[in-house]
């Protein structure tokens, strides 16, 4: 079926609502979804490329989508750090991007024994509710939310971060940004193609018109 996504089992697993999102507004051509994590360094320089270049080259056609996929038997401060960017996203949406920026950026100066007062300390400066966010990160919801993009990763076979899914299509690992570029840049035309398509097609032939209307004689005679 020519007209079914040759990545539609992905697409059917994969849901994006309550997800950080930025770039294009909703109902974008393109979706790129990525799983990563935040103790990853190979996540850090996919993440810095995606912050600077989609919004320059494709503003109003990509909307990213960030999933937590913390690789805990490597990374100690994986999971705790997805943790808290849930904390903060739950507190206020537009703050999430922030801790994103800031979590990769100091990546190398944290440790498990470190995170929590470097948290702490940013939540203060940022003018966030520190008392409020270490609740959060006491509480379960917030975990469970991480443990549910996790599930979902598996489900897709999500082995390595960072794993991107360029509308179902998954790409493995670090991808250059010469080649994400042209990538986007292919599926964007596909898409604006399939869509003159369907504007083109010819509408479905009304029969209205040879419908006769044969009125009846009194005595039911015609």
């Amino acid at each position: 079926d020519i007209a079914r996504s040759p990545f539609q089992s992905n697409l059917d697993l994969i849901k994006t609502d309550g997800q950080p999102s930025f770039g294009a507004a909703a109902g974008a051509p393109v979706n790129l979804v990525m799983f990563s994590d935040f103790q990853c360094p190979y996540c850090q320089k996919e993440a810095v490329e995606l912050r600077k270049n989609i919004p320059a080259a494709f503003n109003d056609k990509v909307r990213v989508f960030f999933m937590d996929f913390p690789l805990t038997q490597i990374h100690p401060w994986a999971m705790k750090a997805s943790i808290a960017g849930r904390c903060t996203y739950r507190a206020n949406q537009n703050a999430f991007w922030e801790y994103h920026d800031w979590i990769y950026q100091n990546q190398k100066d944290v440790t498990p024994e470190t995170f929590d007062a470097k948290f702490q300390e940013y939540a203060k400066q940022k003018g966030l509710d520190a008392l409020q966010l270490g609740r959060c990160m006491e509480d379960k919801t917030a975990a469970a939310d991480v443990e549910k993009n996790m599930a979902l990763g598996h489900a897709l076979q999500v082995s390595a971060t960072p794993t991107l899914f360029l509308n179902g299509r998954k790409l493995e690992g670090g991808v250059e940004w010469p080649i994400l570029q042209q990538l986007l840049q292919i599926e964007i035309d596909h898409r604006a193609a399939e869509a003159k398509v369907a504007s083109a097609a010819p509408a479905k032939q009304d029969d209205s018109c040879c419908t006769v209307n044969i009125p009846t004689l009194a005595g039911g005679a015609k």
